[in-house]
């Protein structure tokens, strides 16, 4: 069973309103967007989230995987940059992407996909 989730919208917009926002610094991997957020409810008031954050509009934009937490499921803190493109590892060197995260117990199983530069 998981969490029905349905769209928060506190200011009545009529949008779903984020809960993380891309970090606009203008260098990090997540600079332009995030999506593919992944989420896992440990209890009411322990929520684990898996992200990916890009820079640009192509493929080659998908930069990076990032950890954030929350207590709320609606409310999230960045913790943790994961892997990114730009961090000397050569078969995620070109982008990285769809993270997902597989619980048992106390043990978490990571899994996305990358490219790597054709030479």
């Amino acid at each position: 069973m998981g969490t029905f989730w349905t769209g928060y919208d506190p200011t009545n917009a009529g949008y779903a309103t984020p809960g993380i926002w891309r970090n606009m610094d203008g260098t990090s991997f997540d600079t332009d967007h995030i999506g593919w957020f992944k989420v896992i409810e440990n209890s009411p008031t322990d929520w684990q989230a898996f992200l990916l954050g890009g820079n640009g509009t192509t493929y080659q934009a998908l930069n990076g995987i990032g950890y954030a937490t929350s207590t709320d499921g609606i409310n999230w803190t960045r913790r943790q940059t994961l892997f990114t493109t730009s961090d000397g590892v050569a078969w995620r060197n070109q982008s990285v992407w769809m993270p997902s995260v597989v619980k048992t117990g106390n043990t978490m199983r990571y899994i996305s996909s990358a490219q790597t530069t054709r030479t």
